[in-house]
């Protein structure tokens, strides 16, 4: 029968009951048994049962659990204890129907006949009472706001015991549904969420496993929530923003005090406010235009910089990035006139840092164009050449671009092979070219494509002269070099070898945003300019290994040895600040901690949700759900 409340039963479910009991049960088993002995091997796990009632935790079992899987019961008012009472008669778990009153009394409050004087006073959350104040307003049944406040109450306890049963960095599976009772809806995969993050989990990853219908019709969902336990190191951060008032912005630093004290001193204050979250900072332009030199996927947003560098260095302390991408940290760094440092192991990265570290000269500038301009039209390749150049991953490099602009395209290519990247004007002028390459506006030299990631391109084959097109990139930019001043310094290469191009104890302040785990492969997402920055195919096979996304999947062993540079170069009092990312495949903060901490003391880290982000038309957004922000402290 598919109604358990035979009051509820259909006719043609009547009709269907058998009456030879024994018989039905007697097959039921003997399907059992079947299942049993179809398991392979015939082995199964130790199984026992470390309580009777959820709620009642077994303080024995504390941090005993890897893994807790479950499925409560449902906010929806169903009497789970009426509808199974034959169940429980017939398995000893009560004498008589009035044993059913102590069974409601001690379950989780999910259905109506729960809801009872009997029971203690249930905790009032916050992001729940709204809800029951609205259920209280609707007056469709009198125990239903009461329901509803102790369900969540007591789920809440039950999440807390799940949390104390769990091993540090447990995972913790829970599959629930949402309800509505009349016209209120009532979100329990939510409010689950809040309840978890109050007692000490963090959201991994939630998943709508199917659509469900309440009794009016009403499109509710079934859904899968994975959490975390949190560990020593996560600082938790206020769902409701921050719960201290503090100073202006302007008065956030000690003018003397070290990174260190900064780092104490305003660190809380950073997780609360999330400051590049406010107006203007949040806006998708904000910042110099040099930051938009060149597009490039994964780029640290430059009001994080900005931020991470105000709250925690000062005027005149020297900051390093030394996997700084395409230099937004280190140029950042410059703007707000502190010394700023970027190393990176790709030549289109390292160009695009030295062109904003550097010193631009107007003058050399112009005539390099020129100079460029002339070889291009000395030395377009002949046909052969062209049909010699085999790569490409969404399509054939031809396929990007009218045949007289690939060979521009080329040209420029060699100029760039033979003469080198010799000043700041000169990687100018180079990230310039790469920006162009490809992308959906006027710019861009190719066809219709995307300008962060060279997606198979669409539309006319037009020609575009290069030399043109570069002229109104470096127009719109170089004016922005007027107002630079106290220049960087820009290094190409591996991390390992800063320890012999910087001095020793010489910085104050690391500030990175390192490759997320399996997340962006920068060379692949780049290839076109990788082949520009002088990659040929083979590259893409015998070059890769060299990159911190391939060597950290292996192992996060690599860090040990990155924080071993990191120490050398630091000063005493220095700081490290790591913008990290935190997905189902890897919670990067507590599995590069383990190295962190035997260089550096460790003041804690924090997780800020950016599901929601911008895509910047990218459909594959990879598996990062959070965002994080681990800091260190160095002491000799």
């Amino acid at each position: 029968i598919r109604r358990a409340d035979l009051r509820y039963k259909r006719e043609k479910e009547i009709v269907e009951i058998e009456d030879n009991v024994i018989g039905l049960f007697s097959d039921r088993v003997k399907n059992i048994l079947s299942d049993l002995e179809s398991c392979e091997n015939g082995r199964f796990g130790v199984t026992e049962c470390i309580s009777e009632n959820a709620m009642d935790l077994n303080f024995e079992y504390k941090n005993k659990f890897d893994l807790i899987i479950t499925s409560p019961p449902y906010a929806n008012g169903t009497n789970y204890f009426r509808n199974t009472k034959l169940e429980l008669l017939l398995l000893e778990f009560i004498n008589d129907e009035n044993d059913l009153k102590d069974l409601r009394t001690k379950a989780i409050t999910a259905g109506i006949n729960n809801v009872s004087k009997r029971r203690t006073e249930p905790e009032k959350l916050p992001y729940v009472s709204p809800i029951v104040d609205q259920l209280e307003k609707d007056k469709y049944d009198v125990r239903i706001p009461k329901l509803v406040e102790c369900y969540f109450s007591d789920m809440k306890i039950v999440f807390n015991n799940m949390n104390k049963l769990l091993t540090e960095n447990g995972d913790f599976f829970i599959d629930i549904g949402d309800s509505k009772f009349k016209n209120v809806h009532v979100p329990s995969d939510k409010l689950f969420e809040e309840i978890a993050y109050e007692v000490g989990f963090e959201l991994i990853d939630k998943q709508k496993i199917r659509n469900r219908f309440s009794k009016n019709g009403t499109l509710l969902g079934q859904y899968l929530l994975h959490f975390k336990k949190k560990t020593k190191y996560l600082r938790k951060r206020s769902s409701n923003g921050h719960t201290k008032k503090y100073a202006k912005s302007n008065d956030i630093h000690n003018k003397n005090g070290t990174a260190a004290k900064l780092l104490y001193d305003n660190w809380e204050r950073f997780r609360d406010e999330i400051p590049y979250k406010t107006h203007p900072f949040n806006k998708r332009n904000w910042g110099s235009p040099l930051h938009s030199l060149c597009s490039y996927q994964g780029k640290l947003k430059p009001a994080i910089a900005h931020f991470l560098i105000k709250y925690f260095t000062t005027n005149q302390m020297h900051i390093l990035d030394p996997l700084s991408g395409v230099g937004t940290i280190p140029f950042e760094a410059r703007l707000l006139n502190r010394v700023g440092y970027g190393n990176d192991l790709s030549l289109l990265a390292y160009a695009n840092t030295y062109a904003k570290l550097g010193v631009f000269d107007f003058q050399e500038c112009i005539k390099t164009v020129e100079k460029l301009d002339k070889f291009i039209q000395s030395n377009l390749p002949a046909e052969s050449e062209i049909r010699g150049v085999d790569i490409g991953f969404n399509k054939n490099i031809l396929d990007y671009y009218h045949p007289d602009t690939f060979k521009e395209i080329f040209a420029a290519r060699k100029f760039f092979i033979e003469k080198g990247i010799a000043s700041a004007t000169q990687a100018t002028i180079f990230s310039g070219i790469l920006h162009i390459l490809h992308g959906n506006r006027p710019y861009a030299l190719s066809r219709r494509s995307h300008p962060i990631t060279p997606f198979a391109p669409k539309g006319e084959y037009i020609y575009k002269n290069l030399i043109n097109k570069l002229e109104e990139k470096l127009n719109r930019v170089t004016n922005e070099y007027k107002y630079l001043n106290n220049a960087g310094y820009a290094f190409w290469g591996s991390f390992q070898d800063l320890n012999k191009k910087i001095k020793q104890n010489s910085i104050d302040s690391i500030i990175t945003s390192p490759p997320f785990f399996d997340s962006t492969r920068f060379y692949m997402s780049n290839w076109i300019r990788m082949w520009f920055a002088g990659w040929d195919k083979e590259h893409f096979s015998t070059e890769k290994h060299q990159f911190m996304e391939n060597q950290q999947v292996k192992s996060f062993e690599i860090y040990d040895n990155f924080f071993n540079i990191c120490k050398f170069l630091l000063k005493n009092h220095g700081t490290i600040i790591m913008h990290l990312g935190f997905s189902k495949k890897a919670n990067m903060a507590e599995s590069i901690i383990p190295y962190a901490e035997k260089y550096f003391e460790i003041v804690g880290y924090f997780n800020e949700k950016v599901s929601n982000n911008e895509t910047f038309g990218i459909s594959d957004q990879g598996t990062v759900k959070s965002h994080q922000y681990l800091f260190m402290i160095n002491r000799s």
